[in-house]
């Protein structure tokens, strides 16, 4: 009785979407008893997050989880529809309004993370295609070419950056060692007898014993000592690490002094 009612509003022009999913649901009941799952793209989207915190290294679920929130805040109130309703216009649509906001880079970034995510739901019954396969990448015209900083350009960021900023600028001049891993470290890395940082790189795994820089041993010398091994060097910057949340952090630095590279 449920499909007739269902298939007479059709016919009448009052059949919603809710009542279709629910007449087509108690089908799927009776047919395999079972009920038919479904999802939000919201949902959808946040338990496959906390799937990459498991399965991936912090960094990249931390990657993972702010493009998927720029996007999901994009989409607004449609991000409560269900999942199945996702289509490549409005990947197609986020990816440009990205791009234009942010870079290329971010906007294909969001694009390869939507794959990644929709493959799943398509593996666990949620989607038909993967609608996000069908958006292309944008090439850029022109490819950022990377130098490293001369030394009058340290000079100056030293001596325009706080305490604790100097001390995250004079580990990248004298290990060489990530954004990331730097704002990770702790009293616990750092050996000061043997003038030697002990870490466990975040993206490689690998670990390493970097011999600290005169220099830098004569900073690490200024710092305060606490009586927790797991404390942090660089307190500011450690919640919530990643490379995209410290951004904020190093622009009015280089805005203020025009630079445009990073240690």
């Amino acid at each position: 009785m449920k499909f007739e009612e269902a298939a007479n509003m059709g016919q009448q022009g009052t059949l919603v979407e809710r009542r279709a999913r629910k007449t087509i649901a108690d089908i799927y009941l009776i047919a395999n008893r079972a009920t038919l799952e479904t999802s939000s793209i919201k949902q959808y989207l946040q338990n496959w997050l906390k799937r990459k915190q498991i399965e991936n290294c912090e960094a990249t679920a931390e990657r993972y989880s702010a493009t998927l929130k720029r996007f999901i805040d994009y989409l607004g109130s449609k991000a409560e529809q269900d999942i199945s309703h996702l289509n490549s216009r409005e990947i197609s649509a986020a990816r440009d309004h990205f791009a234009r906001k942010l870079t290329p880079s971010s906007a294909n970034l969001m694009v390869k993370t939507l794959r990644t995510a929709l493959n799943q739901a398509l593996r666990d019954g949620f989607v038909d295609t993967n609608e996000a396969s069908q958006v292309t990448l944008i090439k850029r015209l022109k490819k950022a070419k990377r130098r490293p900083f001369t030394k009058p350009e340290i000079r100056k960021l030293l001596k325009v950056a706080d305490f604790e900023w100097r001390g995250i600028i004079l580990c990248g001049l004298y290990t060489g060692l990530r954004i990331s891993d730097i704002a990770l470290l702790t009293w616990e890395n750092l050996d000061l007898v043997n003038a030697v940082l002990t870490l466990e790189s975040q993206k490689t795994e690998r670990r390493m014993d970097i011999p600290i820089a005169p220099r830098l041993k004569q900073y690490f010398d200024e710092l305060p000592a606490g009586d927790d091994p797991a404390a942090p060097l660089f307190p500011t910057s450690m919640p919530g690490v990643s490379q995209q949340n410290l951004w904020p952090h190093k622009r009015p630095v280089q805005k203020d002094h025009g630079q445009s590279r990073t240690c």
